[in-house]
């Protein structure tokens, strides 16, 4: 279970700083949000794992630019083992 609370906080950072790349390169102001699908590209090597997590029922909630951070609404917990 731990491995998986840490791999959950690992993506909620890799996120954040896949969302203020996506706003520096697109010039977006404080107030826009974008989805999932923009922050793609961002994610890197996390992509698997964000892939991993929606399909177990995370739901990201996705915060405006000028808001830190991005959170998971419904985590879930679980052995990767």
């Amino acid at each position: 279970m731990r491995l998986a609370q840490e791999e959950q906080q690992g993506n909620t950072l890799a996120m954040d700083q896949a969302k203020q790349k996506w706003a520096e390169e697109k010039h977006k102001s404080e107030g826009d949000v974008p989805t999932i699908a923009d922050l793609t590209p961002y994610l890197g090597d996390w992509t698997t794992s964000f892939n991993l997590f929606i399909a177990l029922g995370v739901n990201y909630k996705i915060t405006p630019i000028s808001a830190f951070p991005v959170f998971c609404v419904f985590c879930v917990f679980l052995r990767l083992d």
